[in-house]
């Protein structure tokens, strides 16, 4: 007998995809918050959760053998990432077929096969935004009673319970259309997403980092404070994070050079360092330059944005 679904609204919007960037928000701050809020809902430490770049909400891995979710909190036990199958919910593992070489899935690609996965199953309804309450539909046991949090917690670490064990998503999971004809296609459509997904998320990054700039720091020390950043701190905080963006992107450099965006991003961050003590940076002129940077590399956003988003709409309709 199919259990009727029972669903809630969690963190997405109605027509927001987990993974088509045309739909799927790529703020950071968005996802900052949505990471933040993840923490706060589950009471998991940060070192048990998984925040790709590739995807709008975080995961939390089940490693084999170990306390599933050490100190989790009632908030979120009706979800259904934390029901997932071991090989779902772990970055899989693959041979390479020449030298036998073992390798891990990638953070961003991990990501993107889990969405893939609940939003193809079902899981996930992108139409209403909404996610299975695998609780209710398997159990018919309401997530918001403090006694079925604690019976479900004693069942994470370790105790008996015989109808919580029968909980089983993976028959959900292998009725998504495209499972029946290859049982991996979620890991080869992550394998071709990922780069587009992280390209979008540094561009965006981008975006935020040069706003930040124009609105002169206002706000990046204490949230609601409205009285500009002092330029060094601005300018030592910002080049740093902006070295560590994926960038090979050239840019024209004085002297006429090309050197790629997260080189030059790097030496500015490597003068900035060198002159912290001291405090004799010019900052506002160093400020003026990473913003045109900024602007060189985000000029042509728009049109990226929309070529991506109709490869990705492409790859979707021929999958159906």
């Amino acid at each position: 007998m199919t259990p009727t679904p029972s669903r809630r609204s969690w963190v997405t919007e109605p027509g927001e995809s987990l993974v088509d960037l045309a739909s799927a928000p790529t703020h950071p701050f968005i996802l900052m918050t949505r990471f933040a809020g993840f923490l706060d809902e589950t009471g998991l430490p940060a070192n048990a959760i998984v925040s790709p770049d590739s995807i709008a909400f975080p995961l939390a891995p089940h490693w084999p053998d170990e306390d599933p979710y050490p100190s989790m909190s009632g908030g979120l036990l009706w979800h259904p990432l934390f029901w997932l199958p071991l090989e779902v919910s772990l970055p899989s593992v693959s041979k390479h077929p020449v030298t036998g070489e073992l390798s891990m899935e990638g953070t961003d690609e991990f990501g993107l096969r889990v969405a893939l996965e609940l939003e193809g199953s079902g899981l996930y309804d992108a139409e209403t935004g909404t996610w299975l309450d695998v609780l209710m539909t398997f159990a018919g046991l309401d997530a918001d009673d403090p006694a079925v949090q604690q019976r479900v917690l004693a069942f994470f670490a370790g105790a008996d319970d015989a109808e919580l064990a029968g909980i089983d998503l993976q028959p959900i999971l292998a009725t998504a259309d495209d499972a029946a004809s290859n049982p991996n296609w979620a890991s080869d459509v992550a394998a071709g997403l990922a780069v587009d997904h992280a390209r979008v998320r540094t561009l965006m990054g981008l975006v935020t980092f040069g706003e930040i700039i124009a609105n002169e720091g206002r706000g990046l020390v204490a949230p609601g404070d409205d009285s500009p950043a002092e330029p060094k701190l601005l300018a030592e905080s910002l080049a740093p994070a902006l070295a560590a963006l994926h960038l090979p992107d050239l840019i024209a450099i004085e002297g006429g050079a090309q050197v790629p965006a997260e080189q030059h991003f790097g030496q500015t961050a490597d003068y900035l360092e060198q002159h912290e003590a001291a405090g004799d940076a010019d900052y506002p002129v160093i400020l003026d330059g990473l913003s045109r940077v900024i602007d060189l590399l985000t000029a042509g956003l728009d049109a990226e944005l929309e070529a991506i988003a109709a490869k990705h709409q492409e790859a979707d309709t021929d999958s159906e």
